[in-house]
């Protein structure tokens, strides 16, 4: 399989999993839980959606250049953000996964932290084609 798919379909797992991160965190709320923040205002700060757009928009953003772009600076920004991704994916397993004792959110971050050492994988593989 070309890497430039293989990079495709992992970045489509690792927007997967930011999805599926997301509602794990919410879904107390259908069962009564509060999942308030304490000291909570009941306006999300701006930067917190921002940095969510942000978030959900580079894997989009490589998604499409890896689909239409091939040149070398594609592919080495590709590979930076993989790099990034993959760096930011393992900071948070440690921090919600394991210091957080949570074990549903654990699995999932585990498998998406796996995805990201395959995507940055792949990614150098393409680096290099």
């Amino acid at each position: 399989m070309k890497n430039s798919i293989k990079i495709i379909a992992l970045w489509g797992i690792t927007l997967a999993g930011l999805a599926s991160h997301s509602l794990i965190e919410i879904a107390p709320l259908f069962f009564g839980a509060s999942v308030e923040i304490p000291d909570a205002t009941g306006t999300m700060p701006a930067s917190m959606g921002w940095m969510s757009l942000i978030l959900y928009l580079i894997p989009m953003i490589c998604i499409v250049g890896a689909l239409y772009l091939s040149s070398a600076w594609t592919k080495i920004t590709n590979l930076v953000i993989s790099a990034l991704f993959l760096l930011l994916n393992a900071v948070h397993f440690v921090e919600d996964g394991i210091i957080g004792h949570n074990m549903i959110q654990a699995i999932l971050l585990l498998f998406v932290l796996f995805s990201s050492v395959l995507l940055f994988v792949a990614s150098l593989k393409w680096k290099k084609e």
